[in-house]
């Protein structure tokens, strides 16, 4: 069985089998291999933009003898996907930006209503992509979040359905993972708050027109942040963690 790293197997934990897969970015190929050889997808199909990872991910399907189980395509985002080919949409490992506009092309073609689930695992603009996909119609009914060689990796499990946020911060850090008292992401939360503080006091020390009008808007997400870490986890105080 290969092993993969605490954030791949964050993404393929979110997989709901049995499905047949199709990751977009897929690099060297460690998730469509590990979830074929879990028995959680019976086929897959892995993709990338670039003929290196591709090349390099069918090396790795050869060497566990998965070819007959995991085929390789060369592709930009979802241009080279056929609507009806997978039902599992699993995009990780990139910004958040750069995944909206995959997303956004295969919708457009409507290549997204096929699938029964998306695991997406952006790097960034997590308040973007929480966004677009309530704008499209989407419910993100399951998170995760995991700490992996000291950066913190959000999981998103997507699925049809109306969903919106109340307050800007839900689409920052999400609902679930706070309403579940998650503890990584309570340790997000801490550092995030510590470093707006400490944002705070440069600011304080500087004396010009940009940080005094900075100012009021720092002080704002320090209380907003402050307010959700008691409504969430009102037993919990003290410094940052780093989860090390």
């Amino acid at each position: 069985m290969i092993h993969i790293s605490k954030r791949l197997q964050a993404v393929a934990d979110m997989v709901c089998g049995p499905c047949r897969l199709l990751d977009v970015g897929t690099d060297h190929g460690y998730v469509p291999i590990y979830l074929v050889q879990a028995g959680i997808a019976s086929r897959a199909l892995a993709m990338d933009v670039n003929r290196g990872p591709l090349q390099k991910a069918e090396e790795n399907i050869a060497a566990w003898h998965l070819e007959d189980r995991i085929a390789t395509r060369l592709s930009d985002g979802l241009a080279a996907f056929e609507h009806g080919e997978a039902d599992s949409l699993v995009i990780a490992g990139m910004g958040g930006l750069l995944m909206r506009d995959i997303l956004a092309a295969g919708r457009s073609e409507g290549k997204l209503s096929g699938f029964k689930e998306m695991i997406l695992q952006p790097q960034s603009d997590m308040d973007v992509v929480r966004r677009t996909l309530h704008g499209w119609g989407y419910y993100i009914d399951r998170e995760d979040m995991v700490i992996d060689a000291g950066k913190y990796y959000t999981v998103l499990h997507v699925v049809a359905g109306q969903q919106k946020f109340d307050h800007p911060l839900e689409y920052l850090y999400g609902r679930y993972l706070p309403e579940h008292g998650h503890p990584v992401m309570h340790q997000y939360l801490l550092r995030q708050l510590q470093n707006k503080k400490e944002r705070l006091m440069s600011l304080s020390a500087a004396d010009t027109p940009g940080a005094a009008a900075y100012r009021p808007r720092l002080l704002e997400e320090i209380e907003s942040l402050t307010a959700l870490l008691q409504k969430y986890y009102p037993e919990q105080s003290g410094g940052t963690d780093e989860g090390k």
